[in-house]
Parts: structure tokens; sequence; C-alpha cells
């Protein structure tokens, strides 16, 4: 009975308001090392706050004392968002590795609790090839196995040199070893090429020699030349056009490849390219004892004054898709959907799923990015100093596809920003977007939903002629980053990767 006696008093005391934390603190003096030992207290002695709970004084030296505090569950001296100011908030408080005290690491986490996600990116690169001041035209495609890339160089317009190609590494410190696949050289110092498995690489130009190769033709018309992987020619096919500028090759996976061209023999320069017919048309490899390059109709896609004409990329489920800048300065974007037979890719396969209503945009790019959505990068402005940097991202659903709104890249403040390429990475769930900033090529990091992720990084690479190759680089054990590789105005071809950097 007496101990019955003590109970209820102890209970009644507890059930009074105006006592209840300051004479527990006094009242119980539990010990304790650890701060699982003072959890039952809330039972007995619920705090009343969400922000307070019984925890160890001093569980390091092993003598505590249970106490009403802060709430700090994962121990690292930060309470919780809903217990702190921002700058001081810990943004898992299950788990000490994370809050404003500790240093950001590479690992895709926050772990300073900035609403950051590894802030600190920098630019590394090596020269790799010098090509002397007459470049001429030298494009970039995905290599044979996808961690390398195929490159070619299209000689410049009347020179006597021949084309070459080679492969490199992004990042690579190595040397690029170009090697001569033809004698003859270009017409125009205009091409492109897409590498095609271990078959090979397709390369269309419009060589010198082409009236001898295409039965004596005097028009000259540009040829599809299906490279084997040690230069020789497997197979050339003579295409009708006479004039070639500003073309691009894109594969799709089952091997058919998308030539799209601007129809113009002059030389085009950002702020003077004429205005000239955007023309596409589907190439594809047949493999045998005769092997040969076939081809689908000419198709049509309107007119640009885009210097570095239309930008294509492969949508699965979708297509192709093409960007390019219309004769108003508006964005044209066109799906060709992938057929079964050549002869069926034409104009009846192609659908304008898209205008964007800008009057000034200059040098467009797409690419592909998460669950067959696309991103459209441009200048706005046109070529004039006074320009800026914008990307849209889009969903395509059959022949429409839907824009969200402009998000900007740079500020129009007397800059020349030219030649926006944006690249998705499925790992890190942001686009960076490199573009050259006056004389040297820059790289901003946008989240998913257009937010900018730290300051530009300059490349230190110089003025970049045309557009750099970019691609998501996902190393097993290392840290997700992207590889670019371009050729400056110089003539240097650099490779190099942008990366984060840990704080030493």
């Amino acid at each position: 009975m007496r101990a019955l006696r003590f109970t209820a008093a102890v209970l009644a005391l507890v059930a009074l308001p105006a006592c209840s934390l300051l004479g527990l603190d006094k009242f119980q003096q539990q010990r304790c090392t650890r701060d699982d030992q003072c959890s039952s207290l809330e039972a007995i002695s619920p705090t009343g706050d969400a922000c307070r709970t019984w925890q160890c004084n001093n569980p390091t030296d092993g003598d505590g004392i249970c106490e009403a505090r802060t709430r700090d569950d994962d121990g690292d001296n930060a309470p919780p968002m809903m217990c702190a100011g921002a700058a001081a908030a810990d943004c898992d408080d299950m788990d000490p590795a994370r809050s404003p005290m500790v240093l950001e690491a590479c690992n895709m986490v926050d772990d300073d609790c900035d609403g950051v996600v590894d802030p600190s990116f920098a630019a590394m690169s090596s020269t790799n090839a010098m090509l002397g001041a007459s470049a001429g035209r030298v494009t970039f495609s995905r290599g044979y196995t996808g961690g390398e890339v195929s490159v070619v160089r299209v000689p410049p317009r009347g020179t006597a040199d021949p084309l070459q190609l080679g492969m490199i590494q992004p990042g690579s410190t190595s040397a690029l070893v170009i090697t001569p696949a033809m004698t003859d050289d270009s017409e125009s110092g205009a091409g492109a090429h897409a590498t095609l498995g271990d078959d090979g690489t397709l390369v269309v130009y419009d060589p010198v020699a082409a009236a001898e190769d295409c039965g004596g033709d005097a028009t000259r018309p540009i040829q599809a030349r299906w490279l084997r992987s040690n230069g020789t020619v497997a197979a050339t096919s003579c295409l009708d056009q006479t004039r070639l500028a500003a073309a691009t090759l894109t594969p799709e996976p089952e091997g058919d490849v998308l030539l799209v061209w601007v129809d113009d023999a002059g030389t085009r320069e950002c702020g003077s390219a004429p205005d000239a017919p955007v023309r596409a048309r589907v190439l594809r490899t047949i493999g045998g004892a005769t092997p040969r390059v076939d081809s689908g109709p000419v198709v049509e896609l309107g007119s640009t004054t885009d210097a570095l004409g239309p930008s294509v990329t492969f949508v699965e489920g979708q297509g192709w898709v093409i960007a390019h800048v219309g004769s108003a300065g508006q964005i044209v974007v066109n799906r060709l959907a992938v057929t079964a037979a050549i002869a069926d890719y034409d104009q009846d396969a192609v659908a304008m799923i898209s205008s964007i209503a800008t009057t000034s945009a200059a040098e467009v790019t797409v690419s592909v990015g998460d669950a067959g959505s696309v991103a459209v990068a441009y200048t706005t402005g046109g070529c004039a100093a006074t320009n800026a940097v914008e990307v849209r991202t889009a969903e395509i659903s059959g022949s429409s596809v839907t824009f969200g709104a402009a998000i900007a890249v740079t500020e129009e403040a007397n800059r020349n920003r030219r030649a926006p390429v944006a690249t998705y990475h499925p790992v890190r769930d942001e686009w960076v977007v490199f573009y050259r900033e006056v004389d040297d090529e820059q790289a901003l990091r946008l989240t998913a939903t257009g937010t900018a992720v730290g300051a530009p990084v300059a490349l230190g690479i110089g003025t970049v002629a045309g557009r750099p190759y970019v691609e998501a680089i996902s190393p097993s054990g290392g840290t997700p980053s992207w590889g670019f590789v371009a050729v400056t105005t110089g003539g240097e071809v650099r490779s190099g990767t942008l990366a984060c950097v840990s704080p030493t």
C-alpha cells in the first residue's frame, strides 16, 4: 500500500502543467551514456514540443544526465530544418554525415545542407592534335564502343589535303592519331560523318574527284562514302545534290542514318549567312559481298539563316528531331518518323511539331533528355555582341511537343555568346550548357527544373569553331561528369572533362 501511495504521488506531480519540465529535470536525474537511454522519458513526461526531446547531455564521457534539449536525432550538433533557421539546419537529422558543419564531397549528395548537390565543378583538358590554322571542318561522333569519340577532318576548300579520321577518348591526354582515308580533297570544305559500330564510318562530303567516281558527272554531286576502320572505302553512293554546307549525320539504333544539310554553295558566317534550303535524306549501309549505301528521297524542311545549320537528335520511340533557325528568326522543330522501307522516308514521314516564336534566334541545337524529353538551346539577339543563351525543355508525344518557359542561361550584357549545346546527364539528373563567350568556352549546370547550379565554369580552351561534342560520363566507381571534345579556331583538337572537385 505504501508503494502504491508513492506511485500515485509521482503521477500527480507529473500531471501538474506548471512544473512538468522544470520539476522533472530536477526529479528524474536519470543517468545515461547514450541518447536512446532517455527515450523512455518521452512516454512518462512528453516535452509537448516537437523540437525538444529527451537526450543525454554528456554521452561521450559516459557520465551524462537525461535532459529535455533541442532535437538532434543524429547527434551531429545540428537541429533539423523545422527546429532551426535555414543557415544552421540539418537537412537529414538521421544521418550524422550530413549537416552544415560538413564539407561537401563529390558523392551526388548535399553533404553541407546548402541545397546544392556537388556545387564545385572545374574543367580539365589537354591538346590532342594540332591541325594548323587552316583546319578545315572537323566533326565528331560517338565512337565504336561508346567510350570514345570518332573524329573526321574534311580538308579546307581547294587544298590538296586528304580526308582524315581518328578516335579519341574524352578527357584523354594522349595524342590524336588521324589516319589519311582518301587522297582527294574537298570541293567546299564541308562535310559530316557518323560511326556505325565496328562496321566503320559513314562520311558525306563533296570530294574534288566526284566527277570521276560518279561516272563523269560534271555537276560533281556530293558523296556518301562508307569507310572501313583502316580508312579504305567499302562503298560509295553518289547523291544528286550539288551544294553542301552545314551538314550533320545522325544514326538511329537500327542503323539508318539521317543526313540533314543546308543547300548553299557560299561560305556561311554567323550574321551574314544567306537564307538557304534545309534538306534531308536517310542513308542505309548494306553489307555483304558487295557493300553499298542506299539513300531515300529528299525531304524539304524549310530554310535557315543559321550559319551552323540544323541540329539533329534521335529520340527513342519518336524518330529524328530536327531543329533549325527559320528565315524570320524563329526556331522550327521537325520530326522524321522511322520507317521500315528506305523509300518511305519521304515528305509524308515529316511533321513540324513546334515553332518557337523568337525573332532573333541563332545557332540552335537540340538534345535528347530523360524519358523522351528534349532541350533546345539557342542564342537570342542573333550574332551581335549583345546576346544571351536560353534553353527550353520539352516533352514529345507523337506529332506534338510542349515546350516549357525559356530558361535564361546568361544575361544580355555586352558579351558575345555563341553556339550553345545542352546535354543531359541521366545519373546527375542535370543539364549542362556549353557556350562560347567572347574568346573562351563556358559551361553552366542546370537542374532538371532549370535552376542554375553554381557559377559558369571556363574551360580554358580558347575560341571553339562550330559546336563542341559533349557527352555524359558515368565511370564505374567514379563521379558522374561530362566529357567534351572541341576544335579551336587555331586548329587545336582539345578534349577534357567537366567534373566535381572535392575540397582539399
